[in-house]
């Protein structure tokens, strides 16, 4: 004779907080409570919610997409997170539009920034001073490593 009993309920760790997983209701949908007795979706039907319309699941900012709602807001805080300027050759993003500059030039193979001392030219300002310091100044680079042959 079956038991009417529900299952006990199993804790789970889950995003850096405790979730506490119930039994399914009896349409078959799970839900997960986090201690306030008030049901969510949970992670299965985000994951599953959405993939009837594809371009619901699309990043705004770079237009790749994804499977599911978890997917994609995990894409958008690991790899735009505050970074609103892309480049419109690679999608790469920058947090300052100077930044995003200096970065195109590696694209366009334009080289704005001249050596003062010798014909030489440079995309970015920082290789043109790295330049200037190690040919013209000899500066170089010292590895804080004692006895590393790799760095000279």
């Amino acid at each position: 004779m079956p038991s009417n009993k529900a299952p006990p309920a199993v804790t789970s760790e889950r995003a850096g907080r405790a979730a506490r997983v119930t039994a399914l209701p009896p349409s078959g949908a799970s839900a997960h409570t986090s201690g306030s007795g008030v049901a969510s979706e949970s992670s299965s039907d985000l994951e599953h919610s959405d993939t009837e319309q594809p371009d619901a699941n699309a990043c705004p900012k770079c237009g790749k997409t994804f499977n599911n709602r978890v997917s994609l807001h995990r894409h958008l805080s690991q790899t735009h997170k505050g970074k609103d300027h892309l480049c419109p050759y690679c999608g790469k993003g920058f947090k300052r539009r100077t930044n995003l500059n200096d970065h195109i030039h590696t694209h366009t193979n334009e080289r704005p920034y001249p050596c003062p001392e010798c014909d030489k030219r440079f995309a970015q300002k920082g290789a043109l001073k790295t330049h200037i310091q190690g040919v013209h100044r000899g500066i170089r680079w010292q590895c804080p490593m004692d006895g590393c042959g790799r760095c000279t």
